[in-house]
């Protein structure tokens, strides 16, 4: 089995994948969706949440399973 590699010019990754922005724009939807209802779960359930918090702790590479899971 072969594998072809070739170079690209720079930014030009939405001109010959177009998929590719709909789904980045689909997942960060989705993942800002599920951040912020996390969120209000978390706001509601603790009673000494801090927003300041909650906002150092979250990590993209950490929380993906919010949309993973979904």
């Amino acid at each position: 089995m072969e594998v072809g590699v070739e170079r690209i010019l720079p930014n030009t990754t939405p001109l010959i994948q177009p998929m590719d922005q709909g789904s980045i724009l689909a997942f960060k939807a989705l993942y800002t969706h599920n951040t912020l209802q996390h969120l209000v779960v978390a706001m509601e359930s603790d009673q000494d949440f801090s927003l300041k918090d909650y906002w150092r702790e979250c990590n993209i590479v950490k929380d993906q399973h919010k949309v993973v899971h979904t």
